[in-house]
This record gives C-alpha cells, sequence and structure tokens, in this order.
C-alpha cells in the first residue's frame, strides 16, 4: 500500500495516494514513517494543517527510531 500511494502520489492523485497511506495505517498504526509519507503527501497536495498533524503524530511515535524522529523534525523546521 505504501508503494502505489507513492505511485499515485507522483501522479497527482493525491487523494488517492491519502487513501492508501491511511489504509496502511489501519494495519501498522505506530509506523511512524507511514505518517511521515502521509504528512508528504498532504503537504504535496495543498493540506499544510493535516500535513504538520501527522508529521507530529509521527514525531510522537518515533520512540528511539532516531531517523524517524530527525525526519519528522525537519518536516515540521525543528
Amino acid at each position: 500500500m505504501l508503494e502505489q500511494g507513492r505511485r499515485q502520489s507522483a501522479d497527482g492523485d493525491y487523494d488517492q495516494a491519502i487513501a492508501s497511506l491511511e489504509r496502511a495505517l489501519r494495519i501498522e498504526p505506530a509506523n511512524p514513517w507511514l505518517w511521515l509519507e502521509l504528512a508528504q503527501i498532504h503537504r504535496s497536495a495543498g493540506n499544510e494543517r493535516q500535513a504538520d498533524g501527522h508529521a507530529r503524530k509521527a514525531l510522537s511515535l518515533a520512540g528511539s527510531d532516531r531517523a524517524a524522529e530527525q525526519a519528522a523534525r525537519r518536516f515540521l523546521g525543528e
């Protein structure tokens, strides 16, 4: 679902890309990388508020995953 969402986003089909990522998150809700991917798609679609919220969720889930934490902080401009 992640790769499908990436392809859909690359094609500019943001609604379908968001739906694909949301399906992936129903399976793996604690995965900070999926939340970051969803944040990026929302940003690409011009949904800055949702993008920031999803990036903050990723940050809260990063735990000991330093790479995910840093990626979320970069996304948020921290």
